[in-house]
């Protein structure tokens, strides 16, 4: 894969305080991509004009597309349905990328002969002091399960959107994101691209190149929603999982599991914080 095989997304909403750092990790990269998306969604306040003013003495060329508010989901698939790459790259606006992020997921594809690749990224709290980044090892959680990384990617999400570069046609062939998947259509569609593929056609490799930006608040408001529809996901896509009927709702019993562990787990790390304080 080349350069000019590559297209970005990111979807924006209300984003022009973060937006700027989103596109100038792009403008930074030491492989350039061939054009940057950036999807609208509605947004109420300067994202349209902060995105206009950088795409004028962009390195790149930036396309801004508009739509009414209908959801990031639905937004990525109108990038998606755009792009005049063969190569996806996702990036959150209120994410960034480390400078070889393009030029290492290449490589890999190249060199491995991928239809999916991405690799660790950092946790970074926003608006908050004394917290330090935090690294996320996806790729020591995908070598667990490398022989078969569907059931791995069900039972312990280890991919983060803004580190992922696959085939358009990779998403094409698996559906695209599902908008009524709120906050978990990233994972519903990542579970139907590895359904796509064969294991040695997927890879996470062991650098953190991204940059996840942690909000500070809405931990315990969001959980039961979270819950819902990590659910929701795990019983849609159980059908996708190896081996026979009663094999496939052991292992969805297990995701619900870890999913309810993992919400009330930070719940009470956020109460414990913020008495702390």
């Amino acid at each position: 894969m080349k350069p000019k095989d590559v297209s970005v997304i990111i979807p924006a909403y209300n984003a022009e305080a973060v937006i700027e750092r989103a596109l100038k990790s792009v403008f930074t990269q030491t492989t350039l991509p061939a054009e940057i998306l950036v999807i609208d969604d509605g947004s109420q306040d300067k994202t349209q004009a902060v995105v206009q003013k950088l795409a004028d003495k962009a390195p790149v060329p930036v396309r801004l597309i508009s739509q009414k508010n209908a959801g990031a989901a639905a937004a990525r698939n109108a990038g998606i349905q755009k792009a005049k790459g063969k190569v996806i790259a996702f990036l959150d606006a209120d994410d960034a990328w480390r400078p070889a992020k393009v030029e290492r997921s290449l490589e890999e594809i190249e060199k491995r002969q991928l239809g999916f690749v991405a690799h660790n990224f950092i946790q970074r709290p926003e608006g908050t002091r004394g917290e330090k980044d935090v690294t996320i090892n996806g790729a020591k959680n995908y070598k667990r399960y490398q022989h078969n990384p569907l059931v791995g990617l069900y039972l312990r999400p280890f991919v983060q959107t803004s580190s992922v570069v696959v085939q358009k046609k990779v998403l094409e062939q698996a559906g695209l994101f599902n908008p009524h998947f709120h906050s978990a259509h990233d994972h519903d569609l990542f579970l139907r691209c590895f359904h796509a593929l064969r294991p040695r056609e997927i890879y996470v490799f062991d650098e953190p190149l991204s940059i996840y930006t942690l909000s500070p608040g809405g931990i315990t408001t969001k959980v039961w929603r979270r819950f819902r529809l990590s659910v929701q996901v795990a019983v849609a896509n159980r059908a996708l999982l190896p081996g026979p009927l009663w094999r496939q709702w052991q292992v969805c019993a297990q995701r619900l599991v870890f999913v309810g562990y993992e919400l009330l787990s930070n719940v009470w790390v956020h109460k414990i914080k913020k008495a702390l304080k």
